[in-house]
């Protein structure tokens, strides 16, 4: 039996990596393997707002605490007595024993997406336990992110690149966009990579809030033309395919150019019609696996050649 952990989080649940799982089922019991083996006194974190993750209650051997931006999930009838964190009034909110805690408002949170914010409300369900609610609000101001995650590259001629090479799933390109769309950013998606029989529905609408001028490299590249010419509904876009070659991989010497190159079109046209103030963001609703080991190594090299640009 594997060491238990002291404190797991369950985010969330949504199709995802069904190219690696038997099925839809045993995915969900990964997840349920995260915490299976507390005991009395681990602490399981789970999301309120999906009801999957809320009626692991009844699974968890130890403490429960709940979370979500959705106060009302939160606060459901049969669950009155469990420590929680929500938002209201447009502030993080941490409940306990009848203890209310403000920690800080959504709009200091520096990293932007509603997923940001759920991620800081589990992170305090977390954390609180061994650090003040002053502590938690300074990491909220103050941290950058993480590196392929909606990272921040550099701004050349007014126009901001960003990395969010560990978008490798339609719905966390999904939640990049919304979270773009809420700061009410414009721009330039390079997007493509290698499917894991997702759900693409609203994907193409959430690109489109944002990005109508779209650049495809990766093996999924018909899905996502479908899916945003399925969900266009009249709005105007162009999208700039590059030729996807089964075998070019990176780590055979033989191809490795052939991937570099792609990356280099894809950037150069991104320059190309991105305008100052716009932003040019690299989320690749697929796995790196067509062409990458994985997608740090995606990201990474996305880095190095934007910021190889003059």
């Amino acid at each position: 039996m594997s060491t238990p952990a002291d404190v797991a989080i369950v985010t969330n649940i949504t199709p995802n990596h069904l190219d690696f799982h038997k099925d839809y089922d045993e995915y969900i019991q990964a997840k349920v393997n995260v915490f299976r083996n507390q005991g009395p006194v681990g602490k399981v974190i789970l999301n309120a707002g999906c009801d999957l993750t809320y009626e692991m209650k009844d699974i968890a051997r130890g403490r429960v605490k709940y979370f979500s931006a959705n106060k009302g999930k939160v606060m459901r009838a049969e669950s009155p007595l469990y420590p929680r964190a929500y938002t209201e009034d447009g502030r993080l909110i941490y409940e306990e024993n009848g203890d209310i805690y403000d920690i800080c408002g959504i709009d200091e949170i520096f990293i932007p997406g509603t997923h940001n914010v759920e991620n800081f409300l589990a992170a305090t369900c977390a954390v609180i336990d061994y650090v003040k609610p002053e502590d938690i609000a300074y990491v909220a101001r103050n941290f950058k992110g993480v590196p392929h995650r909606i990272e921040f590259i550099r701004e050349l001629d007014g126009v901001r690149w960003y990395n969010s090479s560990i978008d490798t799933s339609p719905n966390r390109s999904l939640n990049t966009m919304n979270a773009l769309a809420a700061r009410n950013e414009k721009g330039v998606l390079i997007c493509g990579g290698a499917d894991k029989k997702c759900l693409y529905a609203k994907l193409g609408d959430a690109i489109l809030n944002v990005c109508d001028r779209i650049i495809i490299y990766g093996s999924n590249a018909d899905l996502v033309t479908d899916i945003i010419a399925k969900e266009a509904h009249g709005r105007q876009y162009e999208i700039y395919r590059i030729p996807d070659k089964e075998g070019d991989v990176y780590e055979f010497p033989k191809t490795r150019d052939n991937v570099v190159n792609a990356y280099k079109e894809a950037i150069n046209k991104a320059r190309e019609w991105a305008k100052p103030g716009e932003i040019v963001i690299m989320s690749s609703i697929g796995t790196s696996y067509d062409h990458f080991r994985h997608f740090e190594h995606r990201g990474d090299m996305f880095r190095d050649l934007v910021n190889g640009l003059e």
